[in-house]
């Protein structure tokens, strides 16, 4: 049962209502909202407990969802807005998604409507816009890190780590991105392996991108290596940022031992069958996928 205050359901409205969608309210905790711009996109809100959920399908390619779609998906997820993500629906076809915390001391309506405009960048396919990456704010985070139970420690690089609850042991790095932070685990390196064992490990970390709120794969293109990372416009509080590391440790268990398992092929090839996805695992390509 939602106990989120009347209030607070007029402030998620409040925030949901802009100019370039129409909004429709389905019941007391779920929205729907329309935007027409050369084509139609809608997006479903709904809330979840302290969680209010964004999903919209129209990203969704048609047919069936496969590994390489999936290695795609992990690729774009990169370059996505901050706290937008491609994840599979309870269908298992990809959809974009946003997970927002309704916690103490967060400004609602003004994330809202920036969750919203992030949506309407990635439908009118605006490029992400350069940002330039300063150190001011870092001080502001290992402090709020500190509050939230998370030692940042200062590298002699002048990188910013932080331990996660994992074992064995991963550190996510910090790094500032414009106004906000991202935070960035590295689990496994694909350079020397096959399309399929990445395919594998593509299909592993949309599944758990779908499963743990905050966080999403990112694959790098360039070297193959399988990330996860949580990506805010603005330096979160504490108790979001809480979460953060929380999701984040969560996904560096969720994957555990499976991604160097995921490197031998006929394991991948294994995986795929046996999670049911549709991959021709007969001739793997040992080309690199880039997209």
């Amino acid at each position: 049962m939602n106990l989120l205050a009347p209030t607070s359901v007029e402030t998620i409205e409040r925030g949901l209502r802009t100019e370039a969608v129409r909004l429709g309210h389905t019941s007391g905790g779920r929205w729907s909202l329309e935007m027409t711009n050369g084509a139609s996109h809608r997006l479903e809100v709904q809330l979840d407990g302290d969680w209010l959920q964004f999903t919209s399908r129209s990203d969704a390619p048609a047919g069936d969802t496969t590994p390489e779609t999936l290695w795609r998906a992990v690729n774009r997820n990169a370059g996505l807005p901050a706290g937008i993500k491609l994840a599979l629906s309870p269908t298992r076809l990809l959809a974009l998604r946003s997970d927002l915390l309704l916690a103490d001391e967060v400004d609602v309506e003004k994330c809202v409507r920036g969750v919203v405009e992030a949506f309407q960048r990635v439908w009118r396919n605006d490029p992400r816009p350069a940002v330039e990456h300063t150190t001011e704010c870092l001080g502001d985070f290992e402090r709020l890190s500190e509050e939230a139970g998370w030692h940042s420690v200062r590298r002699s690089s002048g990188r910013l780590t932080v331990a996660l609850e994992v074992t064995p042991a991963l550190q996510a790095t910090v790094t500032p991105e414009g106004s906000g932070v991202r935070l960035r685990v590295e689990v496994a390196d694909f350079g020397a392996c096959s399309s399929l064992c990445r395919m594998a490990a593509a299909a592993l970390a949309v599944e758990i991108t779908s499963a743990i709120r905050l966080v999403r794969a990112s694959a790098d293109a360039d070297s193959a290596k399988m990330l996860f990372e949580v990506l805010w416009p603005e330096i979160p509080t504490v108790a979001v940022l809480e979460a953060g590391f929380g999701s984040l440790s969560a996904a560096g268990r969720a994957a555990g031992e499976s991604f160097t398992a995921l490197q031998i092929e006929n394991l991948a090839s294994d995986y795929l069958i046996v999670r049911g996805w549709p991959a021709d695992v007969s001739k793997p390509n040992q080309e690199r996928t880039n997209t």
